[in-house]
């Protein structure tokens, strides 16, 4: 042991010496390995070494993972409907999000009242379609409008109000409280249409289902709950939950979140980014156009009476709005599907689209999809990659005729096996099955191939994968699960038609080379017992499906007319809530939120007429027999409740 009062030694100076440049070189090698080592970590939960791989017709069932139909069929409809009114509101519970973004140059408008600075100064609500707006600023205008009850959070709600306004009213019991809505404009305000423009691509979140049904009864809002990390006790609260989920959205780069109402609705979070205001238009009376003094008449005068046909065209050019985008969906947002996040398989899930839960879920769920979506922003690319919806809706295009045929014919088939009393209308039936199926298994069957694949097992998985191939690498566990539905569901949906080939061509085959003269259609036990279940089939499957192209109008409607899906949410023909048994004394919780005398007395009394029933629990459901309307319902059914 060295004393410590002799001098260091040579060793002792040259550990000193180079051990601090050591030191001092080797601290920052440290972090930067460290660096690396936590990117490839973090990099490695984000994309799965296995990503991007592009499935072909030989390989593609060893890259599918195996899912159940029932949860199969509910991930193909929530991205068949995504996007489309129609779609979310017959499937009003939704528990999925999409990442994606509004296209730059997108207009989105907001109508409002305010004095001064009209620019929203936080988050506030807008709409894609300047309908939506005008509607809900006419409605503003004094004479009552046109329009259902508008709710909390509409895209005409003025957010800064509540800083320049008393506190809203006490909710009802059993309600939660909302901001207050369709109430005179501020004294010297003027309503106002502003016009917004999107200068970049806003980054979104889209909440799917009926999400702005303003309700937390129902489950239609409970995924507006994850986001806002509420528990299952605690009520959505439009004003308080949205600015939570706000925070939450900036903090992780995103611009806002989308939801539906009659049609899309969006939260934008911040004014000063992204958006600029493009247009600024003061909304005229009609007494004014008119150039006739304000308050003109009266309100049930022959001047008041074409002042609320005037307001019921404005309410039905909403309606009409969101009709627009049934079928293809709307355009002008961009989802990007490998980002999706969704309850579905991942717990139970209940099929029934009405009664679906999902505040409830556990944390773990909870903190799963919360992570996935904030780890996205950055990577969204709606640009490029597989648009799943595409791939669903040209099934949905091809098998539902197709499917509809099968039902309507192995439906006349099983009646009558046991009540028709010429063997011809049979046989005619059995050659329809033929001619119905033949030409799909053509394009997938060769030469003798069903004698040498008597099960089919070949020219299902071709057909298969034919209608469900992606357009680009599949690119994450997201899109794999996508995929791996729709497999699921084009292959039960195969199955039946390949089952209707087989029994056709063995009857028409039994048919033609029996040597008789007139030979008749020869249906042993056996195959009666298969044809009659394979209608049973055919019956069940489409109700599982459950697609909105089977939600149609018994008569094609007329100009000026739309095919109506009812709305869950605040509408022109009011909102519907599916629980409401009677008129608000028959329900102590009472409605979803205040309406007016159309809301408790019109169209609860009378849900035929918009395309509703009742199921044997009481519950309004969306009829798969739609109804066409027009201004002039609006305008007779707001007149027949006053």
């Amino acid at each position: 042991m060295r004393d410590n009062n002799q001098p260091p030694s040579i060793v002792d100076r040259y550990r000193t010496k180079y051990g601090r440049k050591c030191l001092v070189l080797c601290i920052p090698i440290l972090l930067v390995i460290g660096f690396l080592l936590h990117f490839h970590l973090w990099s490695s939960l984000l994309s799965d070494s296995k990503y991007p791989f592009t499935p072909t017709f030989s390989t593609f069932q060893q890259c599918v993972n195996p899912i159940d139909f029932t949860n199969a069929s509910a991930i193909f409809n929530t991205v068949n409907n995504v996007l489309s009114p129609k779609g979310s509101e017959i499937n009003p519970v939704g528990v999925s999000f999409f990442p994606g973004v509004i296209r730059q140059g997108t207009f989105l408008y907001h109508g409002t009242s305010k004095l001064y600075s009209p620019i929203p100064e936080s988050y506030e609500w807008i709409a894609l379609d300047y309908e939506f707006s005008l509607n809900f600023i006419d409605r503003r205008r004094g004479r009552g409008g046109a329009g259902g009850p508008d709710g909390p959070g509409g895209p005409d709600h003025d957010h800064d109000d509540k800083k320049n306004q008393p506190p809203p009213p006490p909710p009802p019991p059993g309600r939660h409280g909302g901001p207050r809505h369709g109430g005179p404009p501020e004294e010297g305000g003027i309503p106002t249409l502003l016009t917004f423009t999107a200068d970049r691509d806003l980054k979104v979140v889209l909440l799917d289902g009926s999400s702005a049904a303003k309700t937390t009864k129902t489950g239609e809002m409970d995924t507006q709950s994850i986001l806002a990390g509420l528990s299952a006790e605690e009520a959505y609260d439009e004003w308080t939950h949205t600015e939570t989920i706000c925070k939450w959205a900036t903090a992780n780069g995103y611009d806002g979140i989308v939801r539906i109402e009659v049609s899309y609705e969006v939260i934008i979070c911040d004014f000063s980014k992204g958006v600029s205001l493009a247009n600024n238009v003061t909304i005229a009376t009609t007494e004014s156009l008119l150039s006739l003094p304000e308050d003109y008449g009266d309100e049930n005068d022959e001047f008041g009476t074409l002042n609320s046909k005037i307001s019921a065209f404005t309410s039905f050019g909403q309606i009409a709005a969101g009709a627009r985008y049934d079928r293809d969906g709307d355009h002008r947002i961009l989802l990007d599907y490998s980002g999706f996040q969704t309850v579905l398989n991942r717990t139970y899930v209940d099929p029934d689209t009405y009664l679906r839960r999902v505040n409830n879920i556990s944390s773990g769920i909870r903190q799963d999809i919360l992570r996935g979506l904030e780890a996205y922003p950055n990577r969204i690319g709606p640009h490029s990659g597989t648009d799943w919806k595409l791939v669903t809706r040209e099934i949905v295009d091809k098998f539902h005729p197709l499917l509809s045929l099968l039902n309507a014919t192995l439906s006349s088939i099983s009646t009558n096996l046991f009540h028709a009393e010429d063997e011809s209308v049979i046989l005619a039936d059995i050659e329809n099955l033929l001619v119905f199926t033949t030409g799909f298994m053509k394009t997938f069957q060769g030469n003798n191939q069903l004698e040498q694949d008597p099960l089919g097992d070949a020219i299902l998985s071709k057909a298969q994968f034919h209608y469900a191939r992606p357009y680009a690498p599949i690119s994450s566990d997201s899109e794999l699960l996508i995929w791996s539905s729709i497999l699921e569901v084009s292959k039960e949906i195969i199955k039946p038609i390949f089952t209707a080939f087989k029994l056709s061509k063995s009857l028409i085959n039994q048919h033609f080379t029996s040597g008789e003269t007139k030979p008749p259609i020869r249906l042993t036990t056996e195959t009666s017992l298969q044809l009659v279940k394979l209608s049973n089939t055919v019956s069940e499957l489409i109700d599982q499906l459950n697609w909105p192209v089977f939600y149609e109008c018994e008569e094609r409607c007329n100009a000026g007319q739309v095919c109506y899906t009812p709305s869950w949410g605040p509408s022109p023909l009011g909102g519907h809530p599916p629980f409401h048994k009677g008129g608000p004394e028959d329900d102590e919780e009472g409605p979803r939120f205040p309406g007016p005398p159309s809301f408790d007395d019109g169209f609860i009394q009378d849900p035929e007429e918009v395309g509703l029933y009742r199921d044997a629990q009481g519950k309004l459901r969306i009829s798969k027999n739609l109804k066409c309307v027009d201004y002039k319902l609006i305008f007779d059914r707001n007149h027949r409740a006053s």
